[in-house]
């Protein structure tokens, strides 16, 4: 069957660069390398998406999750070179918002696409604020159940 849309090679970042603007741009250049269309990192901001007391799952075994938020997360200026170093690289800029004020700052960033992340499939008021911009949105299932998509589809 014959679709108008193009299969796109996402290369998954996250947050694997551990909050230094170097290893990001490795990154980067690793995933051109083996030809992704577009990186994808997470914005995380500490204060937008979980309290300092916050119990932490298993996985966060040296740090607290506001710790890592706050450890990992770029400054404005630092998302600013990171998108542009994409563009030098011919490789396309793609972050997933986790908070509205992540949102907000990736949309002074002038990004063109948002990818939802799976377990924000069901934020709604995070959904709205991404169809607001007007922009298209790449969403995420991995985490979520058919009803859940489903509704947020239908949203």
């Amino acid at each position: 069957m014959k679709t108008k849309f193009k299969n796109i090679i996402i290369a998954e970042i996250g947050s694997n660069h551990d909050g230094k603007l170097s290893l990001a741009k490795k990154h980067v250049l690793a995933a051109k390398k083996c030809n992704a269309d577009y990186v994808k990192f997470q914005m995380h901001i500490a204060e937008e998406e979980t309290l300092k007391k916050a119990p932490s799952p298993d996985y966060f075994k040296d740090e607290d999750r506001f710790s890592y938020f706050k450890r990992i997360n770029f400054s404005f200026k630092e998302w600013k070179k990171l998108k542009n170093f994409c563009k030098l690289n011919n490789i396309g800029f793609l972050c997933s918002p986790f908070s509205i004020k992540a949102v907000d700052i990736m949309e002074n960033l002038g990004v063109k696409l948002y990818k939802v992340p799976s377990g924000e499939l069901t934020n709604l008021p995070l959904l709205e604020n991404l169809v607001q911009t007007g922009k298209p949105l790449i969403v995420s299932t991995g985490m979520s159940i058919k009803a859940e998509i489903e509704k947020s589809v239908s949203f």
